[in-house]
């Protein structure tokens, strides 16, 4: 692993972001939504932008327009042309195998792959690079449909995109299927070949999850991760991601907590909301990122 990114999230605008505090963590990048002034609030820092071109439910057409737009804007800004600041990578779109456009067209997907992958391709766009849209999960659902989407066929320098969530509460637990978490991974290999892997998101909520132990499981209780066992999930995610061969980057899900507590997905965070104090998991981030990049796989 050579580089581990943060993504933005909950509406946060980009240009408000906290650089110097992402700095101050270690990170190399930032993911984050194209929009308004996302690349211009990220030049002139040593940040690679990882860029998600489109949001769900978009045609070939849109999602290739906003491939164009975001390679367009890289090059106006000067990002192609001083150097040492990183060139963008961009994601065309987001787990498309729960998009209810995408998620029945993964030959259609492959050749909007193409597509994108030509146009960051020409010389103009020298350096921009294209990640294949990130399955949401190294489950049976998301594996079989990379296997369609690659059978279909990409560019060999395109990298492959990937989500990975925990199924439970211990990291080392396989997504059903699969006896341990190197059968998830072997099979991730044997779909991408040669090619270069993306983790495009991996995290883990504090919360709330089903309680399923004796007697929680009889009276309807949640149960809630402390910020440390928080904390330790990443960092054993991280860690075995870093023995990984060929996987080039990881990136945390994400810098802040949303607005609802009772909602999993808004408890991912580094960042507590409202007050945006560093998390036990914020605080580890510098040592943890010099361990995992300075592993050799």
């Amino acid at each position: 692993m050579r580089q581990v990114f943060l993504n933005a999230g909950f509406g946060e605008p980009l240009p408000e972001l906290d650089r110097s505090w992402i700095r101050g963590r270690e990170f190399h990048g930032v993911r984050s939504d194209y929009g308004p002034r996302v690349l211009e609030a990220l030049y002139f820092t040593p940040f690679q932008p990882l860029i998600i071109a489109s949001d769900r439910e978009r045609s070939h057409e849109y999602v290739s327009d906003r491939v164009a737009a975001v390679c367009r804007e890289a090059r106006s800004l000067g990002y192609l042309h001083h150097r040492p600041y990183p060139t963008p990578v961009i994601e065309p779109m987001n787990e498309p195998d729960l998009d209810p456009y995408w998620a029945s067209r993964p030959a259609a997907l492959a050749d909007l792959v193409w597509e994108c992958w030509q146009t960051a391709s020409k010389r103009r766009f020298s350096g921009i690079r294209i990640v294949a849209p990130g399955i949401s999960n190294l489950n049976e659902r998301g594996l079989n449909y990379l296997e369609r989407m690659m059978a279909a066929g990409i560019p060999d320098d395109v990298a492959i995109g990937f989500h990975r969530y925990p199924p439970g509460n211990d990291a080392t637990e396989p997504h059903d299927g699969f006896k341990d978490r190197w059968a998830e991974v072997a099979e991730l290999r044997r779909l991408a070949g040669k090619r270069k892997l993306w983790l495009t998101e991996t995290g883990w909520t504090a919360g709330p999850r089903k309680h399923y132990g004796f007697p929680n499981c009889l009276w309807g209780k949640n149960r809630w991760l402390s910020e440390q066992e928080v904390a330790d999930r990443v960092v054993t995610e991280l860690r075995f991601w870093a023995r990984v061969p060929n996987l080039e980057a990881a990136v945390v899900y994400q810098i802040n907590d949303g607005p609802n507590r009772n909602d999993p997905e808004d408890n991912y965070g580094l960042l507590t909301y409202p007050e945006r104090r560093d998390k036990i998991l914020a605080k580890m981030m510098p040592k943890l990122i010099e361990e995992v990049t300075n592993e050799k796989a």
